[in-house]
């Protein structure tokens, strides 16, 4: 395995007091060392090893070159602006540094070895962060594209550091929010690069598919360690292999959960979903309890990631299925545990919701609840609904349930998308024109009235004026505009084309 100057000058660094100088190549670029003599020709992306008195004086430098240099000279000057300069400061012999070479070689081509028979052997993510722990000695995470974990590695009492969970099974809310205010999560950027936080400065190496769409990333956490630069060629090194490892199984990085989400995904697009999948279907229902729950993202706010808001649902609703969808997060929460005996869900299920809608500036609709995940259209519209008016209605709530907003959406519906007024009978013109000359509104006096369920007392309660002032005034209106408030087909008729009319004018305030 090749190596380069920043990985001998992190090895070097615990045996000898050594000083690194002049160009660095980054990129693994070195074969095992050779002992410098004077009179040798240096060569291209060779490492050297010598004594100061036995560096060759002016020679021809070709690209790459490394050399180790035991002692102080004049000619290190030369040396220093036109190559890397690894010069070991203390008095010393130079077997004993070129022996510490060698075995850095050998030490990282063992790796190397372990990691192509892990690969030769089909071996899971797990096993190849467990084989390459000892490189790094620091945590280690492979992400998916949902910013869960697939595999991890922790130092015995360290903990993952700041920027996760306790549990360790994913990037904490706070961080996420960091992420976004502070850096780009340059889910396109290739080759390792480290993603700079308040409090750390982690390690990342993207994993992309045949395709080159993102999957998950190779995450070292180094926020308690002090930035090391041989580590970034060694995880661009293991990351490239992990790409290798998913594109070749990428099984890997799904599970059957991510199965059931491409199906209802289909589901909501209205593609066929193939008879070898309906079996999902029914092994997620079996008389489960679903309520269909559409997330919304405040654009006034920083974003987050819609696949992290996935990961951060199914989390905090155990068995539950949440996903993407357009500009949205699509969950079917698993209501067990939530919905009473008596039909109801709401109460318990705001209880979770809210905190997770404060903190992460989501907005939501709620759909009815159901059991056969088949039915994932339907419900899904009802969530779409109930955000939809939801958000119109009442702005100052962050969730809507479709329950509240049955009678406004079929109202909404009744139309045909022709004004209210299209549907005014006589009666209802002649109300109106009454209320225009006069400081006695007729149509607020009927809607309160037909609220109420033709209540006189109810009504007049609510309408401040005594009973037999409302029974006067109802008269009034039945007599001068023709309105029959004994038929309940007048009465349906009227009470809509109310409703209507407060629907539009919730959508010109808006």
């Amino acid at each position: 395995m090749k190596l380069n100057a920043d990985i001998l000058h992190l090895e070097l660094s615990g045996l000898f007091s050594v000083e690194m100088t002049g160009p660095v190549k980054k990129e693994l670029h070195l074969l095992p060392p050779r002992l410098l003599q004077k009179g040798d020709e240096l060569e291209q992306d060779r490492l050297y090893v010598a004594a100061a008195e036995d560096l060759p004086p002016r020679p021809r430098f070709p690209e790459g070159v490394v050399v180790v240099c035991v002692g102080a000279s004049d000619r290190l000057k030369d040396y220093e602006a036109n190559c890397t300069v690894l010069r070991i400061m203390e008095t010393c012999d130079v077997l004993p540094v070129y022996t510490a070479l060698q075995d850095a070689f050998h030490k990282y081509e063992d790796w190397n070895q372990k990691l192509f028979e892990l690969f030769q052997n089909y071996a899971d993510l797990q096993q190849f962060l467990d084989c390459s722990f000892p490189i790094f000695a620091l945590p280690m995470f492979v992400l998916n594209a949902s910013f869960g974990t697939i595999a991890s590695v922790v130092p015995e009492g360290a903990g993952a550091g700041k920027m996760w969970e306790k549990d360790e099974t994913e990037i904490s809310q706070e961080s996420m929010e960091m992420f976004l205010e502070e850096s780009s999560l340059a889910l396109d950027r290739h080759g390792a690069f480290r993603l700079k936080v308040r409090h750390a400065k982690p390690l990342c190496v993207n994993l992309y598919d045949t395709a080159d769409k993102y999957i998950g990333c190779l995450w070292i956490e180094c926020s308690d360690t002090a930035e090391v630069p041989a580590h970034d060629a060694l995880a661009e090194y293991l990351g490239g292999i992990l790409q290798k490892v998913v594109q070749r199984t990428p099984s890997l990085m799904v599970s059957t959960h991510s199965s059931i989400r491409q199906v209802l995904e289909n589901l909501l697009r209205q593609e066929d979903v193939p008879p070898s999948q309906n079996w999902l279907l029914n092994a997620y229902s079996m008389e489960t309890p679903y309520v269909c729950v559409s997330f919304h993202v405040l654009t006034s706010h920083v974003q987050m990631p819609l696949r992290y808001i996935a990961n951060v649902v199914e989390r905090d609703f155990l068995n539950s299925i949440a996903f993407p969808f357009g500009q949205t997060v699509v969950a079917f929460l698993n209501l067990n545990g939530f919905l009473e005996e008596n039909g109801h869900f709401e109460k318990k299920l705001n209880e979770k919701l809210e905190p997770m809608l404060y903190a992460m500036k989501l907005h939501c609709g709620v759909s009815n609840y159901f059991t056969d995940l088949r039915e994932a259209l339907v419900y899904h519209r009802q969530a779409e609904i109930a955000f939809e008016n939801g958000s119109l209605a009442m702005p100052q709530l962050n969730y809507h349930y479709f329950t509240s907003f049955i009678l406004m959406e079929m109202v909404s519906n009744s139309l045909g998308g022709l004004p209210a007024e299209t549907y005014y009978p006589e009666g209802m013109k002649k109300l109106l024109a009454h209320d225009e000359t006069s400081d006695v509104s007729y149509l607020e006096t009927l809607r309160v009235f037909l609220e109420e369920n033709m209540n006189f007392s109810s009504a007049a309660r609510l309408l401040y004026v005594h009973r037999s002032t409302l029974i006067d005034r109802i008269h009034r209106i039945e007599s001068e505009t023709g309105i029959d408030l004994s038929d309940p087909n007048e009465r349906l008729h009227l009470h809509l084309l109310i409703k209507a009319m407060e629907l539009e004018e919730l959508i010109q305030n808006q």
